[in-house]
C-alpha cells in the first residue's frame, strides 16, 4: 500500500470481532482490506486477529494499518469524534457499500460477521494472492519438502526449487512438464453429521474430469479425515494425501500452490480454490448460506463440473455457446482468426456438451453463413440485428468463443461462462492477465493467468 499523502485520517475500516473458523476470518479480513483500499480509509485489526492470520500468511499492510494505541485514541476522542457505523453481514452483497462515499469521511466502519461474498474484495484479488495471503517462509519450506518427496518418489529426481517467495515457488510448480497439480479439499467430520458431506462418486467424477483434460494430472488431498481419504484413494498412484503431521495452515498453503482445485464445501475449501486461481470444481451439496449463490461463487467455479455457478437454470435441450467473429478491419490488420481456430473451439464444446448449440454474431455474416453452412447446430443473428441486438444475444449464452476485440471481450464477460479466445488478437496490455479474466482461455489450453501449462 502506498503511504497516504496526508497524516490525516479520512475514515477507518475495522474488524474487531474474531468470529468463526479460519476461512470465515479470511473473508472478513479480505473484505475489510478491500473496503479500506476502495474508500481511502485506514484499517484496524486487533492483535489476536493479526497474530492468527500472520501465523500462516505474510499479510503485510504497512502504514495502511493503524496501531492499537492510535485506534484507541481515535475511538475515545470526545473532542473530534468519528461517526461509528456497524454492519453485521453473513453472506449478502450490498453494492451501495462499494459505491463512492459508501463509507463517508469521518466515520469508523465496523465490519462484523463473516461477509462471505467475494464481490467485496475481488477487485483487489492480485493483492490478496500475491502480497497478503501468501505463505510465510517457514511454511513454504515445510510444504516444498512434500512436493520434492513426491517428485523423488514418482519420477526419481530431486528438483532444485527456489524458495524466494510463495509466488515464485508456485510458478515453478506450474511450469513443470512432469505434473499438473490439482488440490482436493475434503471436509467430513462436522459435514457428515450435517448431511453436507460429499459422496465418493462426486470426488471420483471430479478427479476423472481433470485426468481427461491433463495427461500429467496429479492430486494432493487435504482433509480433516485423512484416514478416510487414504483408504478411499489407496489404489490411485497419482493421488497423495498430506501427512498427518500437517496442520490446517500447512494444508491450506499446499492446496493454494496447486494449479486447479476440487472442493467439497466450506469457506476453508473455498479459499484453497480462490488462492490457487485455476479452475475450481465445487460440490453442489454444500449450501453457501448466501441470498444468491453468485455472491459466494466466482464465475469460474464449476458446480459438479458442468454447471457454472452464475447460471441459475440449465436447459435439458440446449447448452448455448455464443460466437463472435470480427473480420472486416481484422483481415486488413492480420488479426483475423483462422477457420481452424473456430472449428477447433466449436468441437471443444461439442465434446463437452452433447446438447451444444451455437449462435454466431459477426460484422461479416455472409462469410460466417458460408463457413458454417453444413453445421445444423449453428445459427446466425439476422442481418436486421444491430450491434446492440448482437451483444445482448451473445451475453445470454452460457459459454463463448471470441476472435478478438473489446466487443467480443464483453460478450464473453457478460455471458459469465467459459470463454475461449484466439491468441491472434493483441490486447495491447503490458500483460495478458491485465486484460483477460482468469476464466478466459486462449485457444483452448492456456489459462491467461497461468503463463505456462
Amino acid at each position: 500500500m502506498v503511504p497516504l499523502k496526508s497524516p490525516s485520517i479520512r475514515c477507518i475500516v475495522s474488524a474487531r470481532y474474531r468470529l468463526g473458523r479460519f476461512g470465515n476470518r479470511m473473508f472478513t479480513m479480505a473484505t475489510a482490506y478491500a473496503l479500506a483500499r476502495l474508500h481511502s480509509c485506514h484499517l484496524f485489526f486487533p492483535l489476536p486477529m493479526l497474530e492468527d492470520i500472520r501465523s500462516v500468511f505474510v499479510f503485510d499492510l504497512g502504514p495502511f494499518l493503524l496501531s492499537v494505541s492510535m485506534f484507541k485514541s481515535i475511538w475515545k476522542n470526545e473532542y473530534h469524534p468519528m461517526k461509528k457505523i456497524t454492519r453485521d453481514i453473513i453472506c449478502q452483497y450490498i453494492p451501495e457499500i462499494t459505491h463512492p462515499n459508501g463509507i463517508s469521511e469521518g466515520s469508523i466502519f465496523e465490519v462484523k460477521g463473516h461477509w462471505q461474498s467475494y464481490l467485496y474484495f475481488d477487485q483487489y484479488r492480485d493483492d490478496l494472492r500475491n502480497r497478503l495471503f501468501v505463505a510465510r517462509q517457514p511454511l513454504l519450506e515445510k510444504v516444498s519438502k512434500l512436493f520434492i518427496n513426491i517428485y523423488e518418489q514418482k519420477f526419481n529426481f530431486k528438483p532444485q526449487f527456489s524458495l524466494e517467495n510463495h509466488q515464485s515457488f508456485k510458478k515453478q510448480l506450474v511450469q513443470s512438464n512432469w505434473t499438473t497439480w490439482i488440490g482436493i479439499h475434503v471436509r467430513r467430520k462436522d459435514f457428515v453429521l450435517l448431511n453436507y458431506s460429499s459422496t465418493d462418486e462426486y470426488l471420483f467424477t471430479a478427479i476423472d474430469y481433470y485426468i481427461k483434460r491433463y495427461s500429467n494430472a496429479y492430486f494432493i488431498v487435504a482433509s480433516d479425515d485423512k484416514s478416510y481419504c487414504k483408504n478411499l484413494f489407496h489404489n490411485r498412484s497419482n493421488i497423495f494425501v498430506t501427512p498427518q503431521s500437517f496442520s490446517m495452515s500447512d494444508d491450506l498453503i499446499t492446496l493454494s500452490l496447486c494449479e486447479h482445485s476440487i472442493i467439497t464445501g466450506g469457506t476453508f475449501g473455498w479459499w484453497t480454490g480462490y488462492l490457487a486461481n485455476g479452475q475450481v470444481i465445487h460440490d453442489k451439496v454444500y449450501p453457501s448460506g448466501c441470498e444468491r449463490r453468485e455472491y459466494y461463487y466466482p464465475p469460474w467455479f464449476l458446480i459438479d463440473g458442468n454447471v457454472r455457478a452464475h447460471k441459475n437454470i440449465q436447459s435439458n435441450w440446449t447448452t448455448w455457446i455464443g460466437i463472435h467473429v470480427r473480420r472486416k478491419d481484422f483481415v486488413l490488420l492480420n488479426y483475423s482468426s483462422t477457420d481452424e481456430y473456430l472449428f477447433t473451439a466449436i468441437d471443444y464444446y461439442i465434446k463437452r456438451y452433447s446438447n451444444a448449440y451455437f449462435i454466431v454474431a459477426s460484422d461479416e455474416k455472409s462469410y460466417c453463413k458460408n463457413l458454417f453452412r453444413y453445421r445444423s447446430n449453428i445459427f446466425f443473428t439476422p442481418r436486421s440485428f444491430s450491434i446492440g441486438d448482437d451483444i445482448i444475444t451473445l451475453s445470454l449464452c452460457q459459454h463463448s468463443i471470441i476472435t478478438g476485440g473489446t466487443f467480443g471481450w464483453w460478450t464473453g464477460y457478460l455471458a459469465s461462462g467459459e470463454v475461449i479466445h484466439d491468441t491472434m488478437y493483441i490486447s495491447g496490455c503490458e500483460k495478458d492477465e491485465h486484460y483477460y479474466p482468469p476464466w478466459f482461455r486462449s485457444y483452448l489450453n492456456v489459462r491467461n493467468h497461468k503463463n505456462i501449462l
